[in-house]
């Protein structure tokens, strides 16, 4: 494997995902040996190699929930919205297995443009933020990237031995699906979770003694279906190419593809940064409402739900550690007449002021901060 820094690791895949619409490249296509899951046996050692006994394992399938009144279908990692947190130590190799129990999908009219969702009952899995080998392509570990991406099929899995360097850089990192075509669909529909590298800042008595709050931020994006029940259980089943460009108002209208309504019409669709109805997430409950605007598009109707409300004492200070996890979101925190010192953040982060307020930037960041009550304030910080 040839040496390469992350950063040019993700040049050089943002470049391949440009060029891999052309027929000769093969990035677009799953790799086809992952084994089933049912079917697997073990396979037989191999010298000096040693059975993979996962510490995490990660089953994604389908979740039907309601979300403020609705009935809803989302895909999530082990039936839970954010996953499972998974803490990482520097010089420790982390094993995570990542099983695929999604239903199929019929994607044989996909035409090639990687720029067009497709193959969204497969996917695999990224750890953002992490300096561990690359793991986009097969086999893991290598910088090609014309090599064949990581695509777990519907009842196959894929073993991840993600060896985290001793020099880790502590904090809130994540993880998401990363399989081009099915990304954005995967993420904005759940599939997300916090990642912790623990650290020495972490001993510091100030900080050890805070109370810790994790803050997972995902939006929810929702479409209606053509089916006659009025609810979102089926909105990410459209028909491949129906979910592109743009959606339909009610049944007088159809979706679009190349700015041509499909034939037979669709009313369902999919279409990424703009939703029927879109929901904000913390810790997987909803706080905040989008619906779509169809009189003026750029201006959802919106609605605050419920907030949540965390109490704290006179002069108590709790760390509250805020990861974005949304597909499109730029996220400012400001918390008044209490100080808030920044304690970690990676580079995406915009602090206007480290004791004031912070900006964070979508699918990229976390913020690391604590927040320190005033006595004189008698309200509650939400």
């Amino acid at each position: 494997m040839k040496n390469v820094s992350r950063r040019n690791f993700m040049a050089l895949a943002a470049g391949a995902a440009a060029s891999a619409a052309a027929p000769k490249g093969n990035a677009q296509h799953p790799a086809e040996h992952h084994m089933p899951m049912e079917e697997a046996d073990v396979l037989p050692l191999q010298p000096n190699e040693e059975h993979f006994e996962p510490a995490y394992t990660l089953e994604v399938k389908w979740k039907t929930m309601t979300i403020d009144g609705h009935r809803v279908k989302v895909r999530a990692y082990n039936d839970m919205i954010p996953g499972p947190q998974i803490i990482a130590k520097p010089g420790t190799t982390v094993k995570i297995r990542v099983k695929n129990k999604l239903t199929r999908y019929d994607s044989k009219d996909w035409g090639g443009d990687m720029n067009v969702p497709h193959l969204l009952d497969h996917t695999n899995l990224h750890l953002h933020g992490l300096d561990v080998a690359p793991h986009i392509f097969e086999p893991l570990g290598t910088s090609d990237v014309t090599a064949p991406m990581i695509s777990i099929g519907p009842g196959e899995y894929k073993d991840y031995p993600f060896v985290i360097p001793p020099d880790q850089s502590p904090g809130l990192n994540w993880y998401h699906p990363h399989a081009h075509g099915s990304t954005a669909v995967q993420a904005v529909s759940g599939m997300a979770g916090a990642v912790v590298v623990p650290g020495a800042i972490d001993e510091v008595p100030e900080i050890k003694a805070a109370k810790e709050h994790f803050l997972v931020v995902q939006d929810i994006g929702l479409f209606k279906t053509d089916e006659p029940h009025a609810d979102y259980t089926e909105s990410y089943e459209p028909r491949q190419n129906a979910i592109w460009q743009t959606f339909a108002k009610d049944k007088s209208e159809s979706v679009t593809i190349d700015g041509k309504p499909t034939d037979p019409p669709q009313s369902c669709g999919f279409t990424t940064g703009d939703y029927h109805l879109r929901f904000y997430m913390l810790n997987g409950v909803p706080f905040f409402r989008e619906e779509h605007n169809f009189e003026k598009p750029l201006s959802p109707k919106h609605k605050q739900l419920e907030p949540h409300v965390f109490k704290m004492r006179p002069g108590e200070v709790a760390r509250f550690r805020m990861l974005n996890g949304c597909s499109d979101l730029m996220m400012p925190v400001q918390v008044e007449e209490h100080t808030m010192h920044l304690i970690f953040r990676p580079s995406p982060v915009m602090a206007q002021s480290a004791r004031m307020r912070l900006c964070v930037s979508a699918g990229s960041s976390s913020a690391d901060v604590s927040l320190e009550r005033r006595t004189r304030w008698s309200g509650s910080t939400s």
